[in-house]
């Protein structure tokens, strides 16, 4: 079995199905090579997009700036399942119209399947099952594509969300904790709330959602 989780990611031959034979691997207790040693170092291309893709680099705050006010941070805001979500923005490149996804087999739920990002494959991620959502009332429309660093390498995760709102400034002094119930996410996966124009919002905790440990589990656990 331990071998059929790791021969279950190969059909989709770029670089995103490595993600994949990673969170198997991870998820089977089995030890991997650095993802450098498959691909190489990713060669950064700026942010190109094709139809429909939005692209927003006006939108993203340089890390020099981040780093100079670490009080005031940048979050991208989305709709999923009637709740309102954000994640930092500096983690996003770009958002996309959802384009046809190649399902892989012998993965999770909340794991969709892959899409073809310029030649690179970035792993979907449902994050309503993640999330514990109402799956019923999740109409996905579009695609929030973050880079992550796993292993020392960057790669693509692609986010589905029912709809994406735009960029907001928050001040860390009005973030507020989760609260130990009631929450209608798991509040692992919430670093706190903040009032965006008049409605609370809840910040995501990206390191942890989108880790391998998380990856690689099953929804709701």
């Amino acid at each position: 079995m331990k071998k059929r989780l790791l021969l279950g990611s190969s059909i989709v031959s770029s670089k995103g199905s490595i993600l994949w034979s990673v969170v198997y691997a991870w998820g089977a207790g089995l030890s991997t090579p650095s993802l450098g040693t498959w691909f190489g170092p990713r060669k950064p291309d700026g942010c190109r997009t094709r139809a429909k893709a939005v692209c927003w680099p006006e939108y993203r705050p340089s890390r020099r700036h981040a780093m100079a006010d670490d009080a005031v941070r940048q979050y991208l805001t989305f709709s999923l399942c009637g709740e309102r979500l954000a994640l930092p923005s500096l983690l996003v490149s770009e958002v996309l119209d959802v384009p046809p996804v190649t399902f892989v087999p012998l993965a999770p739920g909340h794991l969709r399947g892959v899409v073809n990002l310029r030649g690179n494959a970035a792993t979907v991620v449902d994050l309503s099952q993640k999330l514990e959502l109402d799956a019923e009332c999740h109409k996905p429309t579009c695609l929030i594509i973050l880079e992550r660093d796993y292993d020392g390498d960057t790669l693509a995760v692609a986010a589905l969300a029912d709809a994406v709102h735009e960029v907001v400034e928050v001040a860390d002094a009005d973030v507020a904790p989760p609260p130990d119930m009631g929450l209608s996410v798991p509040t692992r996966f919430v670093r706190g709330l903040a009032q965006v124009d008049g409605a609370f919002t809840i910040l995501l905790d990206a390191d942890r959602l989108f880790s391998l440990e998380e990856l690689a589990a099953g929804g709701g656990e």
